[in-house]
């Protein structure tokens, strides 16, 4: 049986399904999807220590891209994130804050690691969900 999925009044799916991801608590991405009308959409929300990005799967007239698949939009919303998570990483590299907003004379070690295994988490991931694509029929 297939999941339902509702929208409220602003179109937003308030019931996506949701692959979260974590590497320690200030370090999360979830990647959502919905279907409506028999296309999937995505939404995503990610949360660094110093930024984050988010949206939620929602249609609209137009502005809304839609894929064929679950996976399709998986896939898309797992590239977004990891763009978005390696512009932060080059960022702080290029201009160390702390969690405070404090300058600091050069990159946490801890931090730089933290993105590299969100990061390397999000690849693995997508490959998965690329494996499993391979065996549909």
């Amino acid at each position: 049986m297939m999941k339902e999925f509702h929208f409220n009044d602003c179109h937003v799916c308030t019931n996506p399904n949701i692959i979260h991801i974590e590497c320690g608590h200030w370090y999360t991405a979830d990647i959502e999807t919905a279907e409506h009308n028999g296309k999937w959409m995505f939404g995503l929300n990610v949360k660094l220590p110093l930024s984050g990005h988010g949206f939620l799967p929602s249609y609209d007239k137009g502005g809304s891209k839609y894929y064929p698949t679950e996976r399709n939009a998986q896939i898309v919303c797992i590239r977004e994130c990891i763009a978005f998570i390696s512009k932060e990483r080059s960022e702080y590299r290029a201009n160390p804050l702390s969690p405070y907003g404090i300058e600091l004379s050069r990159p946490s070690p801890c931090v730089m690691r933290k993105y590299n295994e969100l990061l390397s988490m999000l690849h693995d991931k997508m490959n998965e969900i690329r494996q499993l694509s391979l065996f549909d029929f």
